[in-house]
């Protein structure tokens, strides 16, 4: 009866435990590294689907939190316009794509790059 007891004494702490170090995690920027582990899909293989998508140059890719649903977002460089394609980070499928932002105001502005 003893190590029963010990060992649901031992379980619970051991929970408690596990449950402090995520929470510290998630706090502490480690929510982006657990969220990389539980995803099916590799950075590399989001970056070559978005290609397919949308042709060109991979920019940028990040794994972001859109709607409390993580997905991975690839910014492509195409015919000079730049590009966010979303993707399900368990399928690898484009969720999503669109003209970025900062294109869209360049272009209503009437501004060009001058870079």
């Amino acid at each position: 009866m003893k190590k029963i007891r010990i060992a649901s004494v031992l379980f619970v702490m051991l929970a408690a435990s596990t449950a402090a170090t995520l929470a510290w995690g998630e706090k502490n920027g480690d929510g982006e590294a657990l969220a990389l582990a539980k995803t099916k899909v590799s950075l590399t293989q989001a970056i070559d689907n978005a290609l397919v998508a949308v042709p060109g140059q991979a920019l940028s890719a990040e794994l972001d939190d859109e709607q409390n649903t993580p997905v991975f977002v690839v910014e492509v460089v195409s015919k000079g316009k730049t590009y966010e394609v979303a993707l399900d980070t368990q399928t690898g499928k484009v969720i999503n794509k669109k003209l970025d932002s900062e294109d869209n105001d360049d272009h209503r502005d009437g501004k060009k790059d001058r870079d």
